[in-house]
């Protein structure tokens, strides 16, 4: 009941936009970028005493009767939903708001609206196997019985009515209804294209179950499970397959275990997935249950990767942008010319301790800090983000909501237990 609730009022969205886009912009300007509102619009100036409504709700219905015998009662019924209220919210329009001359002096701006809307709501409905009639019908037989895209099937269907538009109305009116009729084909592959998008996850793990278990109950996908070897650690691991929606993609978060491999009551293993806004995606991964212990820094970019591993910084340095290169690759699995180049760094590199030794020498003596507080701020505001996920059991966005991290907190520290524990001191002779 409620998917086809959904249905309905995506059914319903979709019409209203075809329904603005053809009478606020493609009736007034005489474009005819085809479609049963294209051929209305040369009917309409041949037969004056017609009005541009009635014509739509005329070859609707003929053509209406094709759809049925084509693709059965489904489309049919969607079809003369649409194609009626297409056709009334046109009627109650010319009622409701006259027009007699376009909105504005820009053809150029009225022709981008009169394709741009009527597109997208036509994606929208052919997403849901349904239409407004017309000629959509038409290039839904052809993209059944041939190999065509749905906007290349409209572009076939609608040629000739863009055509005679120019005939009808002039070469500039003809030119500028062809213009359109192009770019409507390739605004509703467009759309239709990124309403299927998804995304394709490779997931490193040692511990899979809560990772396909929140997979597989959570977002309702499968996933395949392969066996794997860290080409340096030569260690095992898991590797997870899964393909996603947009939506369900930015919900695959951080997985914090507490006392996993101690027994304490914070995150002692940590897998953490994060997109930007500009699209970079990360993945951070640590564990106290790892030893000797692995430091990698992977940062991958258009025109090369570094990796620093070992103390020891490498170069991958593409001959073009990767992006350029994907595009015009014939085999299935080439590489862009590259070259290695290990980087010279100088100095010490001491992680963690060295920060804390330089933050108390920076007391003690006044040396320059490693890291200002600034950095410690976002350090922390990540770690609390990633908490916060991990608690919920979902995805969060940054800024995330303070007021509700400090109500997860408190609920934690209420439950906390107190655990006796043989003291120990850290030796810290010549760390200062």
């Amino acid at each position: 009941m409620k998917k086809r609730l959904s249905d309905l009022l995506l059914l319903t969205a979709g019409t209203l936009l075809v329904s603005a886009g053809v009478y606020f912009f493609k009736f007034p300007n005489n474009f005819s970028t085809g479609g049963v509102s294209g051929i209305s619009v040369i009917l309409g100036a041949l037969l004056p005493g017609i009005s541009t409504g009635t014509l739509v709700l005329v070859i609707n219905v003929a053509l209406l009767l094709v759809g049925f015998a084509v693709f059965g009662r489904s489309f049919g019924l969607k079809t003369v939903y649409c194609s009626m209220l297409m056709s009334l919210s046109i009627y109650a329009l010319e009622r409701l708001v006259p027009m007699d001359a376009p909105l504005t002096t820009q053809p150029m701006l009225e022709l981008v609206f009169s394709v741009l809307l009527p597109a997208v709501g036509s994606a929208i409905l052919f997403n849901l196997q349904g239409s407004t009639g017309g000629t959509d019908i038409v290039a839904m037989i052809f993209r059944k019985y041939t190999d065509l895209d749905i906007g290349k099937a409209l572009f076939c269907t609608d040629f000739l009515i863009a055509t005679l538009a120019g005939v009808v109305f002039g070469i500039e009116t003809g030119l500028f209804s062809l213009l359109g009729l192009l770019a409507k084909a390739l605004v509703v592959d467009s759309v239709i294209e990124n309403i299927h998008l998804s995304k394709y996850f490779t997931i490193v793990t040692t511990k899979p179950e809560r990772i396909t278990r929140f997979i597989n109950e959570e977002l309702n996908r499968s996933a395949t499970v392969l066996t794997g070897e860290g080409a340096y650690t030569q260690e095992g691991r898991k590797v997870l397959l899964t393909v996603l929606g947009r939506g369900q993609a930015v919900r695959l978060r951080a997985f914090l275990h507490e006392g996993k491999w101690h027994d304490i009551e914070v995150e002692d293993d940590v897998t953490a997935y994060l997109e930007f806004p500009e699209g970079a995606t990360g993945v951070f991964v640590t564990s106290t249950g790892d030893a000797p212990g692995t430091n990698r820094l992977e940062l991958t970019l258009e025109y090369g990767k570094l990796v620093y591993e070992e103390d020891r910084l490498t170069l991958h340095r593409l001959a073009e942008n990767e992006r350029d290169f994907c595009k015009t690759a014939k085999g299935g699995f080439d590489k862009p010319q590259y070259t290695v180049e290990t980087v010279d760094i100088y100095g010490e590199y001491p992680q963690h301790a060295g920060v804390m030794n330089a933050f108390a020498a920076c007391i003690l003596h006044g040396t320059p800090l490693v890291a200002q507080g600034t950095e410690g701020i976002r350090g922390l505001t990540l770690s609390n983000a990633m908490h916060l996920s991990s608690w919920l059991g979902r995805a969060v966005a940054l800024p995330f909501d303070e007021d509700l991290f400090l109500s997860e907190l408190e609920k934690r520290c209420a439950s906390s237990q107190e655990k006796q524990a043989r003291d120990v001191v850290f030796d810290t002779k010549g760390t200062y």
